[in-house]
């Protein structure tokens, strides 16, 4: 027993030396992880292709696009206005909530003002809390459950009716109360939402189905319409069309046609114009009259265009560096709470009590914040004001906005904008002579610079660190306060139990930093008014900040990259933000995995990365076109026959929670098990209710009509797992009881995908994994050279840590002989690690137990390949 369990610390020990600079290629799965990783079941990308499926297209009407770009405008105006309505309700809590907090402070009323922020964002943040105690599946972002979907893994509960409504209240009163956190997110899985339940017009929690739409209903369809809402959901947080399909494209969907972007273009922009139109006419449900309407503005406004020096590259670079290094200590930070969180709830055995946990560290965090927001501007200090600005009837105007300082020889004295917060500290402001018709305000006292940042949304915050012309408005000591503060509370609280994202906070922990190293260039060359010079703006330089840390933490590139223009205006700053990410996401690959990623792994949820990575001990990819698929398939394998009695199917369905099952045929002696197609666990259990398909033994011929083909329509026969129309285990073990049912046979042919998909066991390794992926296969059988099948691939067989331990024990176990390339390919990976486990198994043992060694070692691979066997996918 000693020795196998050093085998098994040598081998833990040594698949950490996998590592792509800091961080491990492949994440290593525990055996718990491991056993949620296998309740995962996976799906079809494509319908399957059966003669059912090819009778139910023959009966839809001819194929035309429109009732598709229809269906694109549907999804994007109902996000448009989802998007309008999140917005406004935030802004209507968020306002109640400051108003009275600064009137109580402005008097110096502490408790009051404690009492009244505490009191009130309680009511909204235990609200939330409940709601998603009520619905799990609508908390956090929901982007890692939304890729993993799209990537194909059928994930619980994520597009019920209940997930919408929870996911939008949740998220609603969770920002407005004060969270430090963001909506943008869950407006991506409430994209999601919209689209899966319009692209289908039913509802299984209503239990109704309207007849439009109908051909819709299928899987490849309802993928690509999630793909639109997710995309149209971005579009209408952001009011960025294009950052949204690229953000589908990059981050979000893993099967795309070039026909698709156009679709989703055309939802992403109906969406971004629904919920422009309506904010433009509208502020916390209140009409702002006929002066705004339709006047569409971005998100942040950069109202001073500057041009750009070469000399900017380098801080560029410099904040690109600190974005990754700092993005991959967010990401760390938020898988240890997401860790520690998850080992205490392990812990606790009380249902009541989990709850009353979950609900208590929203509330924890918020009483942090809260205390922080009222005392801590007080310890900071005030900083002095001497401005004056201009009064006119725009509110977007750079005079409007700016108040200038009244002294600009004073190196102390700079310019600040006009809606700054003064806490508790005196101002006075006076009307200056009308000077060519313009009204002059003339502005002397103090502000609080924390209070300017903290009163507000998270949006708020952000862009009075985007304004420009401003140098010195906010100082070292409160941006690093507001930077700390911010980075831990936003990182613990995107795991905690309500519906809420992290992008406002990573705009704004990037914006800080980045500010402050344009503060600091300013504090070493001064103000610069000059058009050479004019770059060296803070401003500008917290906005490089924030797209640095933005691709830190999530890795995107190009969708950032344009959504960050759309939502600033900054045409002229598009090459340096495109050189802070591309050196953000450079340096964050050495660190970490990018954090939905990362998610996704902590979370179990199966993923098929683009193309699969192994590391070999010398830094270098190793090449899978080297090895097969009988590498790494699963075996022996679960079959059906196709013509299969009514007792083997439920005794097949009773055995295994497999999804799918390779379809088999004998086509004589020495023939059996020939691959004629698959099918799915729930067309099985579908069949297992049709007793009129059932054929006696002694009615059956080759020459038996196939009966009632015409009558199951395909969106009747691909039923949902919860369907009443599926077999129950009783009625499943009824059948396997009764010895009547070993005589009645199945017919499968008309229900089986004939177009399942089988590589030879020769293929390559490689294009394996691209074929898988590529089609969206839930299976992959394999075949000998008669076409009998010998194995199938699933798609945790496909996934890093599974490739890197079979090939593994191929190179200490081998079934087969292996070709010189892939001794030698399988040696310079994994050499150093067999001379390392037998290094540390003999200082146990003397050298003349080597032969027993070997057994144990070889028993203990067979146990661990039993053990992959038990993959529910197959």
């Amino acid at each position: 027993m000693s020795k196998i369990n050093s085998r098994r610390f040598s081998v833990k020990k040594m698949a950490l030396k996998s590592t792509f600079g800091f961080t491990t290629v492949n994440h290593n799965y525990t055996e718990a992880e491991r056993q949620i990783l296998n309740s995962y079941h996976s799906l079809e990308y494509l319908p399957p292709h059966s003669k059912v499926y090819r009778n139910w297209l023959q009966q839809q009407p001819a194929r035309l696009d429109w009732d598709r770009w229809l269906m694109m405008a549907i999804i994007g105006f109902s996000v448009g206005i989802l998007g309008f309505l999140l917005h406004q309700i935030i802004d209507i809590i968020a306002e109640c909530k400051w108003h009275l907090t600064q009137h109580f402070i402005s008097k110096g009323d502490y408790y009051s003002a404690y009492m009244h922020t505490v009191g009130y964002s309680l009511i909204f943040l235990v609200s939330s809390s409940m709601l998603v105690l009520y619905q799990p599946a609508a908390a956090g972002s929901g982007i890692p459950e939304i890729i993993g979907f799209l990537n194909g893994t059928r994930i619980k509960d994520i597009f019920k009716m209940q997930t919408l409504i929870v996911k939008f209240l949740s998220c609603a009163f969770a920002v407005g109360c004060g969270m430090p956190v963001g909506y943008e997110g869950p407006m991506i899985h409430l994209g999601s939402l919209v689209a899966a339940g319009m692209s289908q017009f039913k509802s299984a929690t209503f239990e109704c189905t309207l007849p439009f739409f109908a051909r819709f209903r299928n899987s490849e369809d309802r993928r690509n319409f999630i793909s639109a809402g997710a995309a149209a959901g971005i579009a209408s947080a952001f009011g960025a069309p294009v950052g949204g399909l690229l953000f589908a494209m990059e981050e979000v969907s893993s099967f795309w046609k070039n026909k698709l972007s156009f679709q989703v273009f055309f939802c992403c922009m109906i969406a971004t114009f629904t919920t422009d139109i309506l904010n433009s006419s509208f502020h916390g449900f209140k009409y702002k009259g006929q002066g705004d309407f339709g006047l569409f503005k971005p998100k942040f406004i950069s109202r001073d265009l500057m041009a750009v020096n070469v000399i900017a590259v380098l801080p560029a670079i410099l904040l690109g560096i600190l974005g990754g290094l700092l993005g991959s200590a967010f990401t760390h930070l938020n898988l240890v709470f997401a860790r520690r969180r998850k080992a205490l709830m392990a812990k606790v055995k009380g249902k009541h009590t989990a709850r009353l946990i979950r609900l208590g560290e929203p509330i924890a965090i918020l009483l942090l914040v809260s205390s922080v927001h009222i005392f801590l501007p007080a310890l900071i200090g005030s900083t002095p004001v001497n401005c004056v600005y201009t009064e006119t009837a725009d509110p977007d105007s750079q005079d409007r906005n700016v108040c200038r300082a009244a002294n600009t020889s004073s190196f102390s004295e700079s310019n600040t904008e006009v809606n700054i917060q003064f806490y508790i500290y005196p101002v006075t402001e006076y009307r200056v002579e009308p000077v060519n018709g313009t009204v002059q305000v003339h502005r002397n006292g103090s502000y609080s610079e924390l209070a300017t940042l903290f009163y507000g949304t998270g949006e708020q915050a952000v862009y009075h660190l985007y304004s420009k012309n401003t140098h010195k408005q906010f100082g070292y000591t409160s941006m690093a306060a507001m930077l700390i503060i911010y980075f831990f509370a936003s990182c613990w609280s995107a795991g905690t139990y309500i519906s809420c994202g992290i992008v406002v906070p990573m705009l704004l922990i990037g914006g800080l930093y980045g500010r402050m190293v344009g503060r600091l260039l300013v504090d070493q060359f001064g103000v610069q008014t000059t058009k050479y010079w004019a770059w060296m703006d803070p401003g500008a330089f917290a906005l490089l900040g924030s797209v640095s840390f933005f691709a830190g933490v999530t890795r995107l590139t190009i969708s950032l990259t344009v959504i960050m223009v759309e939502i600033t205006n900054d045409i002229h700053q598009l090459l340096l933000i495109m050189i802070s990410i591309m050196v953000a996401k450079w340096t964050g690959d050495l660190l970490t995995h990018p954090l939905y990623h990362a998610l996704l792994e902590f979370k179990c949820i199966p993923f098929l990365t683009p193309e699969p990575i192994l590391m070999k001990c010398d830094g270098s990819v190793l090449n899978l076109d080297l090895f097969t698929a009988q590498d790494i398939m699963t075996h022996p394998v679960k079959t059906v026959n196709i013509f299969a009695s009514v007792h083997s199917i439920a005794k097949l369905l009773l055995g295994n929670t497999h999804g799918g099952f390779p379809v088999v045929k004998s086509l004589g002696e020495n023939l059996e098990n020939t691959f004629c197609g698959e099918i799915s666990r729930l067309e099985l259990r579908n069949l297992m209710t049709r007793p009129e398909l059932f054929i006696m033994k002694s009615d059956f011929s080759a020459t038996v009509r196939m009966p009632h083909v015409s009558d199951i329509m395909h969106p009747h026969f691909r039923l949902s797992k919860k369907s009443p129309h599926l077999a129950t285990d009783e009625l499943l073990q009824q059948y396997m009881n009764e010895p009547l049912y070993c005589d009645y046979y199945v017919n499968l042919s008309p229900y089986t995908n004939d177009s399942g998909v089988c590589v030879q066991q020769q293929f390559s390794l490689q294009r394996a994994y691209i074929l898988f992926r590529t089609m969206g296969l839930r299976q992959m059988t394999v075949v000998n050279h008669l076409n009998q099948v010998v194995g199938t691939i699933s798609r945790k067989d496909l996934m890093g840590f599974a490739i890197e331990e079979k090939l593994e024990r191929l190179l200490i176990n081998p079934p087969r002989k292996l070709s010189r390339s892939v001794v030698l390919a399988l040696r310079k990976n994994y050499g150093n690690r067999k001379s390392t486990r037998n290094k540390c198994n003999l200082e146990e043992q003397a050298a003349s137990e080597n032969g027993a060694e070997d057994g144990i070692n070889s028993a203990d691979s067979r146990a661990d390949e039993d053990k992959v066997t038990t993959s529910s996918d197959q």
